[in-house]
């Protein structure tokens, strides 16, 4: 707190990624500061188109939901396993990730529930993935799910973003933020945090014709490109700079 305090004292700007920062600030720098820019979304193309890549998994006709990123916990790793039983017959959870080094709590824990949950098939963790292999799993996913119980920025939903996948997000003010942006983009299911509500959400989605790519997800990656992520941090310099 005394460091954040000291850099609230000295900069003339601050930027943070989300008015979900901004008030974890407020009382610690002063609000006038703070400057919102979102986390960017990098420009991807997946090395596989979907059925290329469901058939070099080896995934048949079923129907891939997955979750993308290292296991821990503020993703919801550790309850989204729970979920699986109220998933269609046909449908495979993912989680396209593998433990953090020192850190496999909620690895460990999912393993566990998923054979206490008797799910064989149905679930599956990859362990590490290469950058290729991460766009392959990513290209031949159905269904991006996003159960975080917590967000303020997030590297993974920049890159399923990026992939212009069907998303299907926790209803929390941070993922609120990004909709605001483009209305209609993203999918939500609540409450954050419950395995039933997340299963019932994926269940009806999947029935549905869903888009891939999905052009609303497209038109928030281009809200969110490099591109107009350099000018967002070029507008705070040029105020900072006029203020002189």
């Amino acid at each position: 707190a005394w460091s954040v305090r000291q850099l609230g004292r000295t900069a003339d700007r601050i930027v943070v990624h989300s008015q979900i920062e901004v008030e974890r600030l407020r009382g610690l720098i002063p609000v006038e500061k703070l400057r919102v820019v979102p986390h960017f979304v990098e420009a991807r193309e997946l090395p596989k188109s979907p059925q290329e890549a469901r058939e070099k998994l080896g995934l048949g006709e079923r129907k891939l939901v997955t979750l993308l990123g290292c296991v821990y916990g503020r993703k919801g790793h550790r309850y989204a396993v729970e979920a699986v039983p109220y998933m269609p017959d046909d449908a495979l959870m993912v989680y396209a990730g593998g433990p953090i080094e020192g850190r496999t709590f909620v690895y460990d824990l999912a393993r566990s529930k998923a054979e206490e949950l008797g799910l064989g098939d149905r679930f599956r963790i990859t362990g590490y993935l290469s950058e290729e292999e991460m766009g392959t799993w990513m290209a031949a996913t159905h269904l991006a799910i996003l159960p975080f119980t917590d967000l303020s920025a997030s590297g993974s939903m920049s890159s399923w973003i990026s992939s212009g996948k069907p998303m299907l997000v926790s209803d929390l003010p941070g993922t609120r933020e990004y909709a605001r942006r483009v209305p209609g983009a993203l999918n939500f299911f609540g409450p954050a945090g419950e395995a039933w509500p997340l299963g019932s959400a994926i269940s009806e989605l999947l029935a549905k014709p869903l888009q891939d790519p999905d052009p609303g997800v497209q038109r928030l990656a281009r809200e969110l490109s490099m591109q107009k992520t350099v000018d967002r941090y070029l507008g705070v310099a040029r105020e900072a700079v006029a203020d002189l």
